[in-house]
């Protein structure tokens, strides 16, 4: 009775010390799952609430790292409250050296400013890190087609044009077709309407996409028009008639130029 007494309390010993060896019986594991678990349930609330619980427990820089990643991620795509993302990804960015976590942050704090906040002064600052790295990242034409399109929503016009003009000279750029489209969009914008003409006219020849090309064509019509230009106005206008996505909005301008064309040769 005595040996077998013995044995058994030594195999619950070694049992009880195999438990506490394992990494994913400890409670900070445990939590991180739980936290995983709601989000997946789509319970975000809980989820945020479990991962700021985890924080205040000063998990190791490892797992802080993606919990605060996460926490962005949860904030700003699914709680709807994009800055307390941007606070949690700023808190990355101060706590870690990793250059995938800095590019990761700068990533999404972008992508939130200029589609989220249309916050397009504050997301120049992001692209312009994203296409400051050395060597360039591989979404580098991404990068700077988004810092191009900053400067041109925040009116920085002479900013966009010199950052488009830099795409546009660059044939292996993936943004390059597009470039010219929105030079001529930043002197349309200036209301430099010669130039925009000049810029334009070149794209509608050698621009590849057709809806865009019908666009062009559609504010080349409003710029003649407005010059009282009315032949070169109803030839642009006449051109889309059938592509343009609102033909009766084309259809009354056509109607509108040819009755004030009848006036003028009375």
């Amino acid at each position: 009775m005595i040996r077998v007494g013995l044995k058994s309390l030594s195999f619950l010993i070694s049992f009880l010390f195999l438990l506490s060896s394992c990494d994913f019986s400890s409670e900070l594991h445990q939590d991180i799952l739980f936290a995983q678990k709601s989000a997946r349930d789509k319970n975000y609330s809980e989820s945020i609430a479990l991962y700021e619980e985890i924080l205040k427990k000063n998990p190791p820089l490892a797992i802080r790292e993606k919990i605060y990643f996460r926490l962005g991620e949860l904030y700003s795509l699914y709680a709807g409250n994009p800055r307390k993302g941007i606070k949690y990804f700023e808190e990355l960015r101060k706590e870690t050296e990793d250059p995938g976590w800095l590019v990761k942050v700068e990533e999404r704090i972008g992508d939130i400013r200029f589609t989220q906040l249309k916050d397009y002064v504050g997301a120049i600052e992001n692209y312009e890190k994203l296409v400051g790295f050395s060597p360039k990242l591989e979404k580098n034409d991404f990068y700077e087609f988004r810092l191009a399109s900053s400067f041109l929503e925040s009116r920085k016009f002479e900013r966009a044009i010199d950052t488009f003009s830099k795409i546009n000279q660059n044939q292996h750029h993936e943004y390059n077709s597009d470039s010219v489209y929105y030079i001529g969009l930043c002197y349309f914008q200036k209301n430099d309407f010669e130039r925009t003409l000049k810029i334009w006219g070149d794209f509608v020849t050698k621009g590849k996409s057709k809806e865009r090309i019908v666009e062009v064509k559609f504010l080349m019509g409003t710029i003649y028009e407005t010059q009282e230009k009315y032949d070169l106005a109803y030839e642009f206008y006449y051109s889309i008639l059938g592509d343009y996505p609102n033909p009766e909005v084309v259809k009354d301008r056509i109607k509108s130029l040819h009755l004030r064309r009848l006036q003028r040769k009375r």
